[in-house]
């Protein structure tokens, strides 16, 4: 099986705010094109209604960035100088869209980096997309905590 690496190509800035939002798990309604090459797709029934994969891809990861905030937002609370930080999280996405091999390649605080891949590894994926086929791929995230 062929392995492909992939990286995010934005950068996620968080700015913690206590906003809330509850998420309902829900499958995306597969799109109507034909797909032989796409990234990975985080799943959450937070962008069901975006008509392309692109749009959904966009939103997933803006949605993404805001469950994140809330996983950093109580360690930055505790621990303000962690602000201006840069986490980088890498993590395997499996054809069924199961993440494993969490790893912190560069770190900022212990107890937040433990939180940040357990929080990884519960995140499920609608799996890239290579030749027309699902492939399991290696993904790099970074994560930039502001003040």
């Amino acid at each position: 099986m062929k392995k492909i690496i992939t990286c995010l190509s934005f950068a996620v800035l968080f700015s913690c705010s206590n906003d809330k939002q509850k998420a309902h798990v829900k499958e995306l309604k597969p799109n109507k094109e034909e797909i032989t090459e796409s990234p990975p797709i985080y799943r959450t029934d937070q962008c069901a209604n975006h008509t392309t994969n692109e749009e959904r891809r966009k939103c997933a990861d803006e949605e993404l960035v805001k469950e994140l905030r809330e996983v950093i937002a109580p360690f930055k609370e505790q621990n303000p100088t962690i602000g201006n930080s840069k986490l980088v999280v890498e993590f395997e996405i499996e054809i069924s869209g199961k993440t494993k091999n969490v790893s912190i390649k560069r770190g900022v605080e212990t107890s937040l980096d433990k939180a940040v891949s357990q929080y990884i590894l519960k995140t499920r994926w609608y799996p890239a997309i290579h030749g027309g086929q699902k492939a399991k791929i290696t993904r790099r995230l970074p994560i930039y905590i502001d003040e």
